[in-house]
């Protein structure tokens, strides 16, 4: 705009183009000579002229751009420095994200480290107090099968020990009483009760086992404690027992006095009856000694 300004206060085309002189009779130019350069001088003016406007512009068009380019660097700068910002406080925010994120693990493992150690503790405890238990377990029922074992090897033996003189007892008693039978005048006493079969008697289980052998005495086996079984308990077994009859006795007829006789004159008196045996043990079978030894073993 400056330079427009001073073209504009300087001389134009058209003023040369009518520039006019005064004329002098001596020495003079050629009138058509000055016009023609005048002419000349004007054109090229106007050429210059028109050249420095397109150049002016041109100049004022390259100043805006510069302006535009000017603020894009300053947009770029300002975009360049929020983006540099905005990837600080990115990175800072990942950063401190990533270490939170650390801390909270690092807890967390020490976390599942501790429980675990305390679950390994209690689970140590806990399966020491079972294998406490077990073993105590153990040890009562290798106790108890100890003492079962000892008892019925005990039992076995006493019963070894009883059946021959039961046995000696037994075959005594019928004897004694068949001899003293046919001296009696008197009605007989009733009969025993009639004893089972030995192959048909139950096992019986006695808690004493009188011996009527002399030196014997009395004999009473040891008690067994009968063993729970989780899916079913033996029946309680009978005691046999092995009633006698009753001793007979002597009628005594009116003044003979008590002299144990009959009525009938001269009669040998009665002799006294023999002594009830003892009740007989029935030999141990084999199969009942086997049930016996798969019942204790339960």
């Amino acid at each position: 705009m400056r330079v427009k300004e001073a073209v504009e206060l300087a001389i134009g085309p058209m003023d040369i183009h009518h520039k006019e002189f005064s004329t002098v009779r001596v020495g003079g130019y050629n009138k058509e000579e000055v016009d023609a350069f005048l002419d000349l001088v004007a054109d090229e003016l106007d050429r210059l002229l028109h050249r420095h406007q397109e150049q002016s512009e041109m100049i004022e068009s390259m100043r805006e751009k510069v302006a535009q380019f000017d603020s894009m660097q300053q947009t770029l700068q300002n975009a360049i420095i929020n983006a540099q910002k905005s990837a600080d406080n990115i990175v800072q925010e990942a950063r401190m994200q990533a270490e939170t994120q650390i801390r909270e693990a690092q807890e967390q493992s020490l976390r599942i480290l501790e429980e675990a150690k305390a679950e390994k503790v209690r689970i140590s405890q806990l399966y020491a107090g079972l294998r406490e238990q077990v073993s105590n377990y153990l040890a009562t029922i290798r106790e108890m099968l100890d003492k079962n074992l000892s008892l019925l090897r005990e039992y076995e033996a006493r019963l070894q020990e009883v059946e021959p003189a039961a046995l000696t007892a037994e075959a005594a008693a019928p004897a004694a009483e068949r001899a003293a039978a046919p001296e009696l005048t008197v009605a007989p006493p009733p009969p025993p009760p009639k004893q089972e079969p030995l192959a048909e008697r139950p096992a019986a289980a006695p808690e004493t086992f009188p011996v009527g052998a002399p030196g014997l005495g009395t004999m009473s086996p040891p008690t067994v404690p009968p063993e729970p079984s989780p899916e079913r308990e033996a029946p309680p077994v009978p005691e046999p027992q092995l009633a006698a009859g009753p001793a007979p006795e002597p009628l005594v007829s009116p003044g003979f006095g008590d002299t144990g006789v009959s009525g009938a004159p001269g009669m040998a008196p009665e002799p006294a009856p023999p002594e009830p045996s003892p009740p007989e043990e029935a030999p141990v079978q084999p199969e009942r000694e086997a049930k016996e030894k798969h019942f204790f073993w339960e």
